[in-house]
């Protein structure tokens, strides 16, 4: 699954970097407040990035945003 190139799936998102270091992978969440998409972490490795996102997501899904 090449979760950079979906256009959001669910309410995370993380597109990659490449970099002269190597690859960076973002995780962006759309805020419930505004709609908006934000910022969350960057990662070096794309698992950490789809364990992150995977959390954030049920995070999100419960409702809890604090």
């Amino acid at each position: 699954m090449r979760f950079w190139k979906e256009k959001n799936p669910g309410n995370c998102d993380h597109p990659k970097r490449n970099r002269e270091k190597g690859t960076s992978y973002l995780v962006y969440y759309k805020d419930p407040l505004h709609g908006k998409r934000k910022y969350y972490r960057t990662f070096r490795r794309l698992r950490a990035a789809q364990r992150v996102a995977n959390d954030l997501r049920t995070l999100l899904d419960a409702g809890n945003t604090g």
